[in-house]
């Protein structure tokens, strides 16, 4: 594993901005939500657990699951300043130890099948806006309306579970400018200026995030740029797309999309493997070949609210840096001053 090279100082670097040794508040935030979780979690391992040593194997997870969560509770100071990560890497690896390496495997594929439906309606309507800029926000306002898709919020989690997503809804009630965090204008900017020719987008979600979302917005990006990289995990996590997830559902898209498909041929949009396999993003560790392509990188994208909010929300890189998200916690969000359901559309210059 490397550590990321475009951040600006490795040496002081942390994941997340919160510190769940010092923050008694969030502590209880994240030991109460992590408890909360397990509820939708075990109703998909036991969907999975077709074999009484199966369901057998299942308990032992959330007992185990349990026994840590508790144990972090009543020693804070095995926290020793990390961020919310802490968590996710317990869940994770016990999923794994267990036999359980991707409970959300059908809700994703579910709802990939459900957006690449989608996807070349919304490739015309794309076509149909003449004027850069208005684009530009489209693009932006598709990003945030995938980005939706989470089922690590546990507000979606119960929304979903009523009535399912609506990509198209989700976007025409999108909260009016100006945003929470709202950069646009500036990275709008940017965009038309084109001074950027190779681009790493880590993104986040399957299902719409990728498909209606990060997809069309790394197209847009790939006609000016020499190469754009979409970058997913190595290993599953919730419903973040994998890298293998990812390339098979490309390879949808380019047989209904000529232009995506020319990029994809001529190396203009890649795909790579971050290394990781958290929903959160601890740049120390992504793979050698990750760490090797940011090398080139003129203009970094981390879009989700685990990768851009929740980590490397304070993190200074060496390259203009756009960190994008809605935001789906109340908890985060009323950090942040603002309210459940607010974009993050962040765009940040080096400093000199």
């Amino acid at each position: 594993m490397a550590v990321f090279p475009l951040i600006r100082e490795p040496d002081r670097y942390k994941p997340g901005p919160i510190d769940l040794e010092a923050d008694a508040e969030a502590r209880a935030h994240w030991l109460e939500h992590f408890r909360d979780h397990l509820d939708t979690l075990m109703p998909l391992l036991y969907q999975q657990a077709a074999t009484p040593d199966q369901r057998e194997r299942a308990d032992r997870f959330a007992r185990e699951y349990c026994d840590g969560v508790d144990r972090l509770a009543a020693h804070p100071e095995d926290f020793a300043g990390r961020c919310n990560i802490v968590f996710d890497y317990l869940r994770d690896g016990l999923l794994r130890e267990h036999g359980f390496p991707d409970p959300y495997k059908a809700i994703k594929d579910a709802e990939n099948n459900r957006a690449v439906a989608l996807y070349p309606a919304l490739v015309g309507e794309l076509a149909g806006h003449a004027d850069l800029r208005e684009l530009i926000e489209v693009l932006v306002r598709n990003v945030f309306a995938g980005n939706i898709f989470d089922m690590g919020s546990l507000a979606f989690v119960a929304a979903y579970q009523s009535s399912g997503q609506d990509f198209f809804a989700t976007r025409r009630n999108l909260r009016r400018r100006p945003w929470l965090i709202d950069h646009l204008d500036r990275l709008t900017d940017f965009l038309i200026d084109g001074r950027f020719s190779d681009v790493m987008m880590f993104v986040d979600n399957a299902g719409a995030d990728v498909v209606l979302g990060a997809v069309p917005f790394a197209k847009h990006l790939a006609r000016c740029a020499e190469r754009v990289t979409l970058v997913a995990n190595s290993l599953a996590t919730l419903n973040d797309i994998t890298i293998d997830e990812l390339n098979i559902v490309l390879n949808r898209l380019r047989a209904v999309d000529d232009e995506l498909d020319a990029m994809l041929w001529a190396g203009r949009l890649t795909t790579l493997a971050s290394g990781t396999g958290e929903p959160l993003l601890d740049l120390t560790t992504v793979s050698e070949q990750c760490a090797d392509r940011a090398r080139a990188c003129d203009f970094l994208i981390l879009e989700g609210m685990g990768r851009s909010v929740e980590s490397n929300r304070e993190v200074e890189f060496l390259c203009p840096t756009l960190k994008i998200a809605l935001l789906k916690s109340e908890f985060i969000a009323r950090r942040l001053g603002g309210q459940i359901y607010d974009p993050v559309c962040r765009f940040e210059l080096p400093s000199a």
